[in-house]
């Protein structure tokens, strides 16, 4: 198993951005600037390229920031961080008032809730007894047409004519006298 230095030693691998000497002037990575401003790298390099932060590149062509003009457009609290451990984030508890607005206003939009299900329960039910109704206006309607239709069907009442039965006519069978000639007999 690899050991690097640092964990042999006891030291603590997370280092805190160092500034970097460069002709007399102390300046910053960007990965340093972002670590430094609690930004993002790339929020760092858009601002490099819109013009909103001021930087060089160095020989390398590696982006050099002054830690003035990084202050100026990210505003940055530098603190002393004995532990070398980023500052966790602390936790913001709303104040009573915040509280009791917020308990108000989820109580409001939960009777509107209820409300809004009592009308649709309303409704449910109303279109229930008109469906009930419906069905019973629709069977009515179907007995008196079956009684109507019982009342004409019933053979005492017609005509004789309308019971009798048409004799139904026969076509005339067609003979096969184009085949007779063909065969040497005469047309029929």
């Amino acid at each position: 198993m690899w050991h690097t230095w640092s964990t042999l030693t006891g030291q603590n691998q997370t280092r805190k951005p160092q500034l970097t000497s460069e002709k007399n002037r102390m300046t910053l990575s960007a990965n340093q600037a972002a670590k430094l401003a609690g930004k993002a790298k790339g929020t760092i390099l858009t601002a490099i390229e819109s013009g909103q932060l001021t930087a060089t590149k160095n020989a390398k062509g590696h982006w050099q920031i002054d830690p003035s003009e990084l202050h100026r457009v990210f505003a940055y609290k530098i603190t002393d961080q004995t532990d070398n451990q980023s500052p966790k984030p602390q936790l913001t508890i709303p104040s009573d008032h915040e509280n009791q607005l917020e308990i108000a206003r989820l109580r409001a939009e939960l009777e509107g809730a209820h409300n809004m299900t009592e009308a649709l329960r309303d409704q449910v039910a109303d279109l229930r007894v008109r469906l009930d109704q419906e069905a019973k206006d629709r069977r009515d309607t179907q007995a008196r047409l079956e009684d109507l239709r019982d009342k004409q069907a019933m053979p005492a009442e017609r005509p004789q004519s309308l019971l009798a039965p048409k004799p139904e006519s026969t076509p005339a069978r067609r003979g096969i006298w184009p085949f007779k000639i063909m065969w040497g007999k005469d047309k029929p």
